[in-house]
C-alpha cells in the first residue's frame, strides 16, 4: 500500500520539485499551500508523513502549525 506525504510549501515550484521527486508508486502525494490548508487536509486525509516549509508567511507556519 503506497505511503500517503502530504507537501505543505507556499512557493509552487518548491512543490512542485518534492513531488517530481517522490514521484512513483510507494507514495500518494498531494500538495497544499498554507499552515491553514495543512491543518484541514491532515485531518481528512490523515496523511504518513508531512513535509513542510517552516518559513511561511502567516500564523500557521512550520513551526506554528499544530494538528491537536
Amino acid at each position: 500500500m503506497p505511503k500517503k506525504i502530504l507537501i505543505v510549501d507556499d512557493h509552487a515550484d518548491l512543490r512542485k520539485l518534492i513531488r517530481l521527486t517522490l514521484l512513483g508508486p510507494d507514495y500518494q502525494l498531494q500538495e497544499v499551500a498554507s499552515g491553514d490548508e495543512a491543518l484541514t487536509r491532515t485531518r481528512e486525509w490523515r496523511p504518513d508523513l508531512l513535509i513542510m516549509d517552516v518559513m511561511m508567511p502567516g500564523s500557521l507556519n512550520g513551526f506554528h502549525t499544530d494538528s491537536g
